[in-house]
């Protein structure tokens, strides 16, 4: 499976360990930028699976930044969430219809960004097979060439001449009953399934896979963050039954 990768745009160094911390544990490979504009030289030889942008820095925003990249046919198609402390509803909305995905604050848990970027991912793989999909070119029909020399292919296929009964003029004349020996109804032969269909079919099934994928390892990190836990928790346990026992031995 390829290993996924997100760019940090952010001025704050501390905000960007912070998060580079939380999507490396998630094993994302992260590069990082402390501008808008930084960020968009470093693209033109770079593309993550994700972006991650401030609001607030100097030079370009992150609004202008947003602006930018999704003018860029380049990165217009690399999702951004735009990472910041601003958490108002107004704010939300003005950066989706900027073309952002979504809007995180920088006080998320790990549970709550793992979420969202499983969620994110899926989304962009299924659009991107969908339209892998419907990009496809139908088969181009055979056309016969233009020539006096060669019979068209239709000419070839002849009908075959009807089957009419042998004239016998000794033979009395008997007329068949309606009904009998006759077939109205004849079944059109079966096709093979045209390479359009064939391409959805496969682009269907390829994100119906991405879906199970996607929530086989987001149980397997579920499993492990609660073995995390339980780990920690009885590595606090023993600190307390070491605290007691050493209260024990004081006053034996």
């Amino acid at each position: 499976m390829k290993e996924k990768s997100a760019l940090i745009v952010d001025d704050s160094a501390t905000a960007r360990i912070m998060l580079a911390r939380v999507l490396n544990s998630m094993d994302v490979a992260v590069k990082q930028s402390k501008s808008g504009e930084e960020a968009l030289k470093f693209l033109t030889n770079y593309r993550p699976d994700l972006i991650f942008l401030d609001h607030l820095m100097p030079g370009m925003d992150g609004f202008q930044t947003l602006k930018a990249l999704k003018s860029n046919p380049a990165t217009r198609d690399i999702p951004v969430v735009m990472y910041t402390s601003q958490s108002a509803l107004r704010y939300q909305e003005e950066a989706k219809a900027l073309g952002a995905v979504g809007v995180v604050t920088k006080q998320v848990d790990r549970e709550q960004l793992y979420l969202l970027v499983e969620r994110i991912w899926m989304q962009h793989e299924i659009s991107a097979a969908s339209l892998a999909s419907a990009s496809v070119a139908p088969e181009p029909e055979l056309v016969p060439a233009v020539n006096s020399n060669v019979t068209p292919l239709r000419s070839v296929r002849k009908r075959p001449a009807p089957i009419r009964p042998q004239t016998n003029p000794t033979a009395p004349i008997t007329q068949a009953e309606p009904g009998q020996g006759q077939n109205t109804e004849t079944p059109p032969p079966a096709g093979p399934i045209p390479a359009l269909w064939r391409q959805r079919l496969i682009a269907s099934l390829v994100a119906t896979l991405a879906l199970f994928s996607a929530y086989a390892i987001y149980s397997l990190d579920q499993q492990r963050a609660q073995i995390d836990r339980l780990a920690a928790q009885m590595e606090a346990s023993r600190h307390v039954m070491q605290e007691v026992i050493l209260i024990l031995e004081r006053y034996q």
